[in-house]
């Protein structure tokens, strides 16, 4: 089954844009909160660490 019609995709792309810009959107603001809480900072220390000096 073939789909000629290319605007019966529209709303499946608006979907995916609108999922997209959330998602994009949810992530600015905690970042944004875990500035302004002072956590930012931390967790930046923690992953930034080489995976060399973990131990088990």
């Amino acid at each position: 089954m073939k789909n000629t019609y290319l605007r019966s995709y529209l709303p499946i792309i608006s979907i995916l844009l609108f999922s997209l810009f959330f998602a994009v959107y949810g992530e600015m603001q905690m970042l944004k909160l875990f500035g302004d809480l002072g956590i930012y900072q931390g967790m930046l220390e923690f992953f930034l660490k080489p995976a060399s000096s973990w131990r088990c």
